[in-house]
């Protein structure tokens, strides 16, 4: 078919989506096609009625209907058992079996998983997050120079990865820290000096 039929046969195809039972006159079909086009009009079936419909297409409508009919029965079923809880049914839902959508299980189980890794996301702690995290680790850590160089830096780490535990980050920092034996001294590394001043003059 070329484009322009394509378009027809879609529009035709909507159309009778569309209509209320799936069927759809031959003045339709023109509205459409503007004339009788073989290649286009072979693709649908006319019944004893003269109504025209693609049968594909009409299964899949009469299908889904059946679906929902389905759905609708088992819910209201369910209902009927569990209307005096209403811990498990809201008063305001009782016997409206039409605001709970038909969906299929794929559908949920998918929106079950993306719900499971949305909350897997990586969030940033505060400045105050950090501060509190190393009080209680007793680390001495510059905590504002931390906060800094990963704000900066759009949580990246030094190898290009994003960070997906900070805490972990404060562990390894306490790393190039040095640690008398007999008590904790404060020592920022070298390499964070370089780190801070980048950091200023970003700010600057």
């Amino acid at each position: 078919m070329s484009d322009k039929q394509v378009g027809q046969y879609i529009r035709l195809l909507c159309y009778q989506h569309q209509s209320k039972d799936g069927k759809m006159l031959k003045s339709d079909m023109l509205g459409i096609t503007k004339k009788v086009d073989p290649v286009i009009w072979s693709k649908f079936v006319q019944d004893e009625n003269g109504l025209y419909y693609n049968a594909r297409l009409f299964d899949e409508i009469n299908n889904r209907k059946a679906y929902i009919e389905t759905q609708k029965n088992k819910v209201k079923s369910r209902w009927d058992k569990k209307k005096n809880d209403t811990k498990v049914i809201p008063n305001e839902y009782n016997g409206n079996t039409v605001v709970i959508p038909a969906r299929k299980e794929k559908e949920i189980a998918l929106d079950n998983s993306l719900s499971i890794k949305s909350s897997k996301v990586f969030k940033p702690p505060t400045l105050e997050d950090i501060q509190a995290y190393c009080l209680e680790r007793n680390n001495n850590l510059n905590a504002k120079a931390f906060y800094d160089y990963f704000t900066v830096s759009g949580w990246i780490d030094g190898k290009g990865n994003p960070v997906k535990n900070w805490k972990q980050k404060i562990i390894t920092w306490e790393n190039h820290q040095t640690k008398p034996a007999d008590k904790r001294q404060t020592f920022e590394p070298d390499w964070l000096d370089d780190y801070i001043k980048e950091i200023g003059k970003l700010e600057g």
